[in-house]
């Protein structure tokens, strides 16, 4: 009975809905709507495009979509209307995620330890970014065993956007890593504490209570990678930061008690001041695990030190390595296989570091066509379909599961 009454229900709001001029979403379409234009990133090897002004989609006076995440079908929907796909098993056991919670220095999840690997893309939820390329990209990474992705969720960009995108996230298992503002050293001392943290509270007061009941997020990252480049590192800049890490974690817990937090640093620094800053920033009870992003090569002491002196895990937000030249072409023939072997190096020290996430640094998609203009997704240390690096991600969740 409860079946039968939840299509009647759905059945009676979809009746409701579809009048003349009505364009609605049916359960099993991909409910993406025309991309609007955004602002052209600066393409090539700039690791993190500065987003400028969005312009914000105005619906049609004559047009509503009704949406209907698949998820909320699935207990209704009987076994042979699901499909046999590749996906059916997903289907069937849809809106049973889990969050991931930690106990000290372990995340868990479902009664099990876990850890993640996966990519970042910072621009999957931008504005121009084309949404209809999106499923296919989060699809393909789900069959290369990736486990988490990493993205910003800036002010302005589509909230309605992202609440799609954490949807084929449960659809096809995999789970997000949701930065709220990117650094990208524009930001001094008056930034952190005065005109932006106000903005900034602003922003998460609309995105966090909104998301706070989604599993697929696994953490809320405070900004991509904060600092005191402007003022040089002074203990005047660092207590800033520290405050509005303080201030800024304390608001999301509140807002949100179930996610947990990342501050999003780059590393531990070089001065002991910053080294300092680093670990009491990560000592705070509203952060749950230290971040760390580094070169494939490096060897993050400092930062490992850090997390096994506060007993937090660890995840290593963003690990790059050069495979690519300025017009994202291969430096040579063998240039990713060899990096695909330095990444798998990485991982196994990262096995015996106890690394609980693993991220690389960056997904490239390639070329997207517009109307005047190609615009291109890529970088001199991305990581384009197939490449020979993914079974070496695949391989190391695997061995995490078997642990």
């Amino acid at each position: 009975m409860r079946n039968m009454s939840m299509v009647l229900l759905l059945c009676t709001i979809a009746m409701i809905v579809a009048t003349p001029g009505t364009a609605q979403t049916l359960p099993g379409s991909t409910p993406c709507p025309t991309p609007y234009p955004g602002p052209n990133w600066r393409s090539g090897t700039d690791p993190y495009p500065l987003p400028g002004p969005t312009l914000t989609p105005t619906p049609s006076p004559d047009s509503t979509t009704l949406y209907i995440p698949y998820w909320v079908l699935s207990e209704s929907v009987s076994p042979q209307l699901q499909g046999s796909g590749p996906h059916s098993s997903i289907l069937g056991s849809a809106g049973s995620m889990s969050f991931v919670t930690r106990s000290g220095d372990q995340l868990w999840c479902d009664g099990r330890p876990f850890k993640f690997a996966g990519v970042c893309i910072h621009y999957l939820n931008a504005p121009n970014f084309p949404e209809e390329e999106v499923e296919g990209i989060i699809e393909y990474l789900s069959e290369e065993g990736v486990t988490a992705v990493r993205l910003w969720l800036l002010q302005r960009y589509d909230l309605d956007r992202f609440e799609r995108l954490l949807d084929l996230g449960r659809q096809y298992d995999v789970r997000f890593i949701v930065t709220l503002v990117d650094y990208y050293f524009n930001k001094n001392v008056s930034w952190f504490k005065t005109e932006g943290l106000h903005e900034y509270l602003d922003h998460i007061g609309r995105v966090v209570p909104r998301f706070r009941d989604r599993p697929e997020i696994i953490a809320w990252e405070l900004m991509n990678e904060p600092g005191c480049g402007p003022e040089g590192g002074s203990q005047s800049c660092l207590d800033v930061v520290y405050e509005w890490v303080a201030t800024a974690s304390a608001e999301i817990k509140t807002l949100d008690p179930s996610h947990l937090i990342s501050i999003g640093t780059m590393r531990a620094g070089w001065t002991d001041a910053e080294h300092l800053n680093y670990y009491r920033m990560h000592a705070l009870d509203t952060i749950d695990i230290v971040s760390i992003h580094k070169r494939a090569s490096r060897e993050p002491r400092p930062e490992l030190e850090t997390a096994d002196t506060l007993s937090k895990p660890v995840m290593i937000g963003e690990v790059w390595s050069q495979a690519y030249k300025k017009n994202c072409r291969p430096l040579s023939s063998t240039a990713t296989q060899e990096r695909a072997k330095k990444i798998e190096a990485d991982l196994a020290r990262c096995t015996e570091y106890g690394v609980d996430g693993y991220l690389l640094w960056n997904y490239s998609f390639g070329a997207v066509i517009k109307t005047n203009s190609k615009e291109y997704f890529c970088s001199t240390y991305g990581y384009f379909r197939d490449d020979p690096v993914f079974p070496s991600l695949r391989g190391w969740i695997t061995e995490g599961s078997a642990d």
